[in-house]
């Protein structure tokens, strides 16, 4: 079991702040999961998670804190949190 939690725009077009869920498949990376995220929120969900062609991230998808490359691993236990990529400042 994991816990996904959406933050802001994610939690809107989930209609969810946080959910748990069973892991679908052993190896399951960050990218499937965020494939199968899309899948059940729709094309909206979509757009604001992967750039074009699901070819990397529009959001920034963190595992236990720490910030999570598409092939990044989820094991059960894992608290994973999908928010807004950190824009440079001046």
């Amino acid at each position: 079991m994991i816990t996904v939690k959406y933050i802001g725009l994610y939690s809107d077009l989930a209609g969810i702040t946080e959910e748990k869920l069973e892991i679908p498949a052993e190896g399951t990376t960050a990218r499937q999961l965020a494939i199968e995220l899309c899948e059940r929120f729709g094309p909206e969900f979509e757009h604001v998670v992967f750039e074009s062609n699901r070819s990397g991230w529009s959001c920034a998808m963190f595992i236990n804190g720490r910030a999570a490359s598409m092939k990044s691993p989820i094991q059960d236990g894992n608290v994973i949190t999908i928010t807004y990529q950190l824009e440079g400042g001046d």
